[in-house]
C-alpha cells in the first residue's frame, strides 16, 4: 500500500512505525497542502494513505494532536472516500439503550459535531463534500436501516464494507493509544485489534452491526450502547476546485 500526501512533494518516510517529520512541520505543510493540493486526482488513487486534519493519538497531550492518516476507498469525479486507517476513539453507538437507528445516534451527531470541528480547521472543513448516506436494513434480521441523512463523516454500513474491502484481512484495524486509554477492546490473540462500529443496525434495533478484530462482519451486532468499540470515520474529500 502506497503512503500519499498530497500534493506529490509530501511524502512519508517511517523508521520503527515514527514519522522522521516533525509533527510541527506537517502542521505547516498541512496548511501548503490546503494551498496547493486541488485538483489532486492525478497524484493519488484507491488503495493509497493520505493525511487529513489532525486528531489526539498518542495519547500524549503535552505534544498536541497527530496528522490523521486516512485509506482511499474509491474515487469518484471531483472526490475521493477515506476511511481512517486506525481507530480514532472510543465511543458507545449511543447513549441509551434504546431503539435507535443511524439518524438519531449519538455516535452520528458527535462525528458531525464534535469531530469534525475537532479535527479539521474551517479551511479543511470546506473540503469535505457532505453526502447523501442511505442505511440499509440488516441483511439477515430486516431490522430497519432508518432514514437517509446527509453527513459530512459518518461510519461505513455493511454493504460499503463488502463493496470497498472485500478482502477480510484489509478490514482489520487497530486502535491508537488515545482510543485504548478510552478503555475498548483490545484483542490480544487477534494482533491488538480492535471491534469497529458500522451504521448498520444489529439483530435488533438497540445493537448496531460491527467489524471483528479478526475483519469479519457481526451481522448480529453489539449492544448500542457498549463504548468498548472503536470509531473508525469515513468521509468524502473533493479534489476538485469548487
Amino acid at each position: 500500500m502506497n503512503c500519499s500526501c498530497f500534493p506529490d512533494i509530501i511524502k512519508l518516510s517511517r523508521i520503527s512505525g515514527r514519522f522522521i517529520m516533525n509533527r510541527y512541520m506537517m502542521m505547516l505543510l498541512s496548511a501548503l497542502i490546503l494551498f496547493l493540493a486541488f485538483p489532486v486526482s492525478a497524484q493519488v488513487r484507491t488503495g493509497d494513505v493520505i493525511m487529513f486534519g489532525h486528531y489526539e493519538q498518542d495519547n500524549d497531550l503535552s505534544d498536541g494532536a497527530e496528522p490523521i492518516e486516512w485509506q482511499i476507498l474509491a474515487e469518484e469525479e471531483g472526490r475521493i472516500l477515506l476511511l481512517s486507517r486506525y481507530g480514532l476513539d472510543g465511543l458507545p453507538y449511543h447513549s441509551s439503550f434504546s431503539e435507535i437507528t443511524w439518524e438519531g445516534s449519538r455516535i452520528r451527531q458527535w462525528l458531525n459535531g464534535v469531530f469534525l470541528e475537532t479535527a479539521f480547521t474551517e479551511s479543511e472543513r470546506d473540503l469535505i463534500d457532505e453526502s447523501v448516506n442511505e442505511t440499509p436494513s440488516n441483511p439477515e434480521s430486516g431490522t430497519d436501516g432508518g432514514a437517509d441523512t446527509a453527513d459530512s463523516v459518518f461510519l461505513l454500513s455493511t454493504d460499503e464494507v463488502l463493496r470497498y474491502l472485500p478482502a477480510v484481512e484489509d478490514r482489520i484495524c487497530p486502535a491508537t493509544e488515545y482510543a485504548k486509554s478510552k478503555g475498548v477492546f483490545v484483542d490480544w490473540i487477534n494482533g491488538n485489534n480492535s471491534f469497529w462500529w458500522l451504521r448498520t443496525p444489529g439483530y435488533s434495533p438497540y445493537s448496531a452491526a460491527i467489524v471483528y478484530s479478526n475483519g469479519l462482519l457481526y451481522m448480529y451486532g453489539s449492544n448500542v450502547t457498549n463504548s468498548a468499540r472503536i470509531v473508525r470515520p469515513a468521509l468524502w474529500l473533493r479534489t476538485d476546485s469548487r
